[in-house]
Parts: structure tokens; sequence; C-alpha cells
């Protein structure tokens, strides 16, 4: 749980600084046109890594 904590003062970080961030599998930017923050992207760019880590503990068994 520690590093949704660690993803999320990242993505904090980016949209502080007005870096938008696109992700390309998820088809989503953090910061809108307006260089605001996406309603579900800082939500969903934290839960990344835990998503990830998931599916490699799922593919070795």
């Amino acid at each position: 749980m520690h590093y949704i904590y660690s993803e999320m003062e990242t993505v904090k970080r980016l949209i502080d600084n007005k870096v938008n961030l696109y992700l390309q599998k998820e088809k989503m930017t953090l910061l809108d046109d307006n260089s605001k923050p996406s309603i579900f992207a800082p939500m969903s760019v934290a839960f990344i890594p835990a998503e990830n880590e998931d599916e490699q503990g799922q593919h070795n068994g």
C-alpha cells in the first residue's frame, strides 16, 4: 500500500508543475486541455503500479 502513496505524491508533483502525462494504454492524460487535473487520471495513474504488480503475480503463479 505504501507504493500507492508514493505514486500519488509523484502525481501531485506532476500536476503542481503542470507536467502532463499521457497514458497510451489507458488513453488518458493527467491534465485536461486547460491544464487542469482530469477527474479520474490522477487516481488511475497512482494505481497502475499496483495493477502491474498483480498482473505479474498472476503470470508467475
